[in-house]
């Protein structure tokens, strides 16, 4: 099951980084992935929740520093005038739609490998929090540091999807 989890990992990294690039004009400027069992995964000031259901039943767990998604506030409200007192609500839902995107682009990934997957609806957090890590449950994260703020992805799943070695080297698997 590492293998699977892996994939995931990797088509995550891979489109999140090319989206960044091409709509945000957002550069990776550096990459770190960690794996573990610690008792708490700790969340940035917004951060965004969706189950991945089918083959892996995990949590894709997206936490944004706020520089970068007032970037990406930035950019997909450019053509808009936003009131100061709806500023909120819109950087949230730039946040739901930023995963909503990079996991919908993944189906289509995870399709070639023969995984079936579906995705829950999101659900946002709006302001720094800790998930207490349930029992039987590992943590995998992805940091993607980027020239204007990071974003953290966390996978949460049953220890048994972690058995095996995690790769997420770049690049797609075949």
């Amino acid at each position: 099951m590492g293998d699977n989890l892996s994939k995931v990992m990797r088509s995550v990294l891979r489109r999140t980084e090319a989206h960044l690039q091409a709509e945000y004009d957002v550069t990776c400027v550096g990459v770190e992935t960690a794996l573990g069992n610690y008792a708490v995964l700790a969340l940035r000031e917004v951060t965004v929740i969706v189950a991945l259901g089918g083959t892996l039943n995990i949590l894709v767990v997206m936490s944004f520093e706020l520089t970068l998604l007032f970037r990406l506030f930035s950019v997909d409200t450019a053509d808009m005038i936003i009131k100061q007192d709806e500023q909120e609500i819109y950087i949230r839902e730039t946040a739901v739609e930023f995963a909503n995107i990079i996991l919908g682009h993944c189906l289509a990934d995870l399709e070639e490998y023969g995984m079936t997957t579906s995705l829950s609806p999101p659900v946002v957090i709006h302001e720094p929090h800790n998930i207490h890590r349930p029992d039987n449950a590992m943590f995998a994260r992805i940091s993607l540091t980027t020239d204007v703020g990071a974003v953290e992805i966390d996978f949460v799943g049953s220890r048994e999807l972690f058995d095996e070695p995690i790769n997420v080297s770049k690049g797609k698997e075949s």
